[in-house]
């Protein structure tokens, strides 16, 4: 595959056209796209929809976008699935080609790795909340039906509860490690 230019097989690693389409990708990378070999070759939109690194000031696509862009070589720090990952991406002008490699940032363990903390946190705290959130809306939603709802509504109030509990473990377990929010 790419690993002739300089990039390594063992790291998550595809190969775009200049125009987005998704041509070749390893079972890492592929994996994180939630795709197969027998998807390939990805048009751009269904590529663009599923790029799964996202970071602070772009989401997904708009991160594709800007992996495509870059006029030779660029490195980007993205997110996927709660890790957090070194993106290069470097032109083959001769191959009209797009290399793109995800290395896997960590430096040590959890707990001495700011950065990972931190990715960490944000990742299980908006998920949490998400989540929190939808419940709360349905319970609102079922609470106005029959009786045997209200028992239902009841049980996930107290599901939400324990999450809510769950939160609040997790931020005072932040300030503990002294791991603040980006302003």
């Amino acid at each position: 595959m790419a690993s002739a230019a300089g990039f390594k097989a063992s790291l998550p690693l595809a190969v775009f056209d200049l125009n987005g389409t998704l041509l070749e990708a390893n079972s890492r990378m592929l994996a994180l796209f939630g795709l197969s070999t027998e998807d390939l070759p990805v048009p751009v939109a269904l590529a663009e929809s599923r790029f799964p690194f996202h970071n602070e000031t772009s989401a997904g696509p708009a991160l594709f976008r800007e992996v495509l862009g870059t006029s030779d070589a660029g490195s980007f720090i993205g997110e996927a699935k709660l890790k957090t990952y070194k993106l290069r991406a470097k032109h083959l002008a001769a191959k009209k080609r797009l290399v793109f490699e995800g290395e896997l940032v960590r430096s040590g363990d959890l707990l001495n790795d700011k950065a990972s903390r931190q990715a960490l946190f944000r990742s299980i705290s908006h998920e949490i909340r998400t989540s929190v959130m939808a419940l709360d809306g349905f319970c609102g939603m079922l609470q106005v039906q029959s009786e045997l709802d209200r028992e239902i509504v009841k049980r996930m109030r107290a599901g939400l509860e324990r999450l809510h509990s769950v939160v609040s473990r997790l931020e005072d377990f932040k300030a503990e490690l002294g791991i603040r929010d980006p302003e």
